[in-house]
């Protein structure tokens, strides 16, 4: 049994070596994702959320936004939010790799 966490584990590292790469070295400056994919999308999603709570309170469901012309952005991460809210105070690039450690994580335990 206990070599079977012990490989368990050493799985984990890896995958957090591999999918986490640069952002490992500069936590608090590079966030894992490209440019060119949906990730940009669902931080600045979870960064305007936060930084919604504080004028409107723990009840947020979306976002007046006004950027480009006046749409409504709603929040499809609900439960990213619980592990990017706290590393956001940090910063955002923080919280967005807290939420992807996580998830690296809740994969290796499940």
């Amino acid at each position: 049994m206990k070599a079977d966490r012990a490989f368990a584990l050493l799985c984990w590292a890896i995958a957090v070596i591999l999918g986490m790469g640069e952002a490992l070295v500069h936590p608090l400056t590079r966030a894992i994702g490209g440019a060119n994919t949906e990730a940009p999308g669902h931080l600045w999603g979870l960064q305007a959320t936060v930084d919604g709570l504080a004028e409107w309170g723990p009840f947020v469901r979306h976002a007046d936004v006004g950027f480009p012309g006046d749409f409504t952005v709603h929040l499809v991460d609900p439960v990213s939010l619980l592990a990017y809210a706290p590393g956001a105070l940090l910063s955002p690039a923080f919280g967005w790799n807290l939420v992807h450690f996580g998830a690296i994580g809740l994969g290796a335990w499940g």
